[in-house]
């Protein structure tokens, strides 16, 4: 079987995607697999070899000395197949290419449109380096063999021929819709997982908390970073944050505990270009969960959550809506345990990634032939 690299110079060693998912698969199918990335030593798990990338303390370190280490680490592996996480890898790929490997791009987000909400970019930056990035990526739609895009989407701006949607649903043995604890007998507990930011809504989100009153014992709980670090500052001297449990970045077998003893879930983010037809993880990690969802009512979102019966949708810039729908949750335990059960059953017949993981093969398998 042939030799694969999976690269990044910023993802970690155990991240989603890309270990949990993709590379766990390829080992599982028989592929020798190694996944350069942010680790603290080399070491194999599941079947994947990780080797550690140089970690960057700092931006303009990670563009040059951490990609220079990646790109020594990829050609000391001598792999038919190199697989790139991220567009700052395009030129590594490009001169891996020059050698006569081949390489896969998986494009995770439309990056060229995420630029624009990059708080790092100066914003006078932001659309030159939105225009550049989607210039380099048409570049490597051409050079590169083949393309996995987490959307359909993200998809529609790569060649047809050479593309393949792989998208980013969970694992269904990674979460139990069980509980030691009742639905009706949780904590009344809304929880947010993963980047907390302003295009996140977090500020909505701990305005609509702190709009619920003091007698229904409401708490918001959020796990994950807040990017940027100062805004953490910012939202704590909203009103609602009297109510919010920050925990930090978590593993995933603590989201999972948090997630089955939550009464609900949320994934309220604006209405950006990135977000309108984005699939969020979390939307269908709270599903596989078996927790009722409340998600911004955009229209793409709205038909899942409205075909699957798996929660409710509000405007994301209204703390009211948001905070009515999760009083509504905390007020009918029997229904938002069934949308919770809906939401499950919808991840184990769909939205799972045992249908993607066999999509991912065949386009190794296509690619190993050429």
């Amino acid at each position: 079987m042939p030799k694969i690299v999976h690269m990044s110079s910023a993802h970690s060693a155990d991240d989603i995607r890309i270990f949990q998912k993709e590379c766990r698969t390829l080992a599982k199918s028989g592929y020798e697999v190694v996944f350069i990335s942010q680790s603290s030593s080399s070491k194999k798990v599941d079947g994947v070899h990780i080797q550690p990338a140089r970690r960057a303390r700092s931006r303009l370190e990670r563009f040059t000395l951490t990609l220079g280490h990646v790109l020594r680490l990829a050609l000391r592996e001598n792999a038919d197949i190199y697989h790139l996480h991220g567009p700052d890898l395009l030129l590594v790929g490009l001169l891996l290419r020059l050698k006569g490997k081949r390489v896969i791009y998986d494009v995770h987000e439309d990056f060229s449109t995420e630029i624009l909400t990059k708080h790092w970019i100066p914003v006078l930056l932001r659309k030159p380096v939105a225009r550049v990035t989607r210039a380099v990526e048409n570049l490597a739609a051409q050079v590169c063999d083949g393309v996995i895009a987490a959307t359909p989407t993200i998809a529609s701006a790569f060649p047809q021929s050479k593309t393949t949607v792989v998208r980013n649903f969970p694992r269904i043995e990674e979460f139990s819709t069980e509980s030691q604890t009742p639905y009706s007998a949780r904590p009344m507990r809304a929880v947010y997982v993963g980047s907390i930011t302003d295009v996140r809504c977090i500020r909505e989100i701990v305005s609509a908390i702190g709009l619920i009153p003091d007698s229904y014992q409401a708490r918001l709980v959020l796990a994950g970073k807040f990017e940027p670090p100062e805004l953490q500052e910012e939202v704590s001297a909203l009103q609602g944050w009297s109510k919010v449990d920050f925990l930090g970045w978590k593993d995933r077998k603590e989201i999972s505990q948090l997630l089955c003893s939550s009464r609900l879930g949320l994934v309220i983010f604006a209405p950006t270009g990135n977000h309108i037809r984005a699939e969020p993880n979390k939307l269908f990690e709270y599903m596989a969960a078996g927790l009722p969802v409340v998600a911004s009512n955009f229209p793409y979102w709205q038909e899942i959550i409205d075909s699957t019966k798996a929660g409710i949708t509000v405007d994301p810039a209204s703390p009211e809506q948001i905070s009515n729908a999760i009083k509504w949750l905390f007020e009918h335990p029997a229904e938002a345990e069934e949308m919770g059960r809906n939401g499950a059953r919808a991840i184990r017949s769909i939205y799972n990634w045992d249908s993607e993981a066999r999509k991912l093969i065949e386009a190794y398998s296509a690619i190993a032939k050429r």
